[in-house]
């Protein structure tokens, strides 16, 4: 009985370990979307401001807007799951890698966009730390961009082969919901000039850039800092673990009445 016992006893912390085991991508319910790389949350739907009074765009319902409305409606956004109600929601933000002066070697680039292919701060293959859109379209979801790096040509790139959507761009959406091939808002700054801001991701084809005249039609995606329903969330054990504990609890009643028996 004893050496039973311990054996369960010994296996549980083993079990409620492997059902909380993570990923870079922890889906937290709720439509909301943890990333412990960036220790951000995402919100599971991609386009979710799509017919709000921010959805100023060339269509009221499809969730495209000016980037000002973006960051209003970023900043305003309450989200609630159940009882709780989330806030302090901000656009995807990054950083510009540039350096005054002259064209120095990655992974600096020029100061501004340098409209490279394989550039740091802008274009295609960006640097995955220089943008958390960059690096969940890169790293967490593993997209292909429409150019890949060439050493021979450092700074222009070779076009991928195939076609979009089947051999590159935006072949992975993971668990979002409504993750377009289209342009998406983000408040990437450049710390030499921070009226220069990178503020469109291509999910179509993985390219960052910036434009001169802003075209009020880019979609508003939200992400919190850190990992905000993660106090809202039971940490019981998972189905599959509860159902090792009913086991074990069945095993040792079996027992306990084995022993009765063999006593009276």
């Amino acid at each position: 009985m004893r050496r039973i016992t311990q054996a369960i006893v010994t296996a549980l912390p083993l079990l409620i370990a492997a059902g909380s085991a993570q990923a870079a991508l922890i889906d937290r319910g709720g439509g909301l979307i943890y990333d412990s790389t960036l220790n951000i949350t995402w919100l599971q739907n991609a386009t979710p401001a799509a017919g709000s009074v921010y959805d100023d765009g060339w269509n009221p319902s499809d969730g495209r807007m000016s980037f000002v409305n973006a960051q209003a409606w970023a900043a305003n956004l309450d989200y609630t799951v159940g009882a709780v109600t989330y806030s302090d929601w901000r656009l995807p933000q990054g950083v510009d890698f540039g350096a005054p002066g002259g064209f120095p070697a990655p992974p600096f680039s020029g100061p501004g966009c340098d409209w490279q292919y394989s550039g740091y701060d802008c274009g295609f293959n960006v640097a995955p730390s220089s943008s958390e859109l960059g690096h969940l379209w890169y790293v967490d979801l593993g997209n292909l961009s429409q150019y890949f790096d060439n050493p021979a040509d450092p700074f222009n790139g070779t076009p991928r082969p195939g076609v979009e959507g089947v051999n590159w761009g935006l072949l992975n959406t993971g668990p979002f919901l409504n993750l377009q091939p289209y342009l998406y808002w983000s408040a990437i700054i450049n710390p030499f000039d921070a009226t220069q801001g990178w503020r469109h991701w291509n999910t179509a084809n993985g390219r960052v850039s910036w434009r001169a005249v802003e075209e009020p039609d880019y979609i508003a995606w939200a992400v919190a800092d850190g990992d905000i329903a993660n106090v809202a969330v039971s940490h019981a054990p998972e189905p599959d673990t509860y159902a090792m504990l009913l086991a074990g609890l069945g095993l040792l009643g079996f027992v306990a009445r084995r022993r009765k028996q063999k006593v009276a």
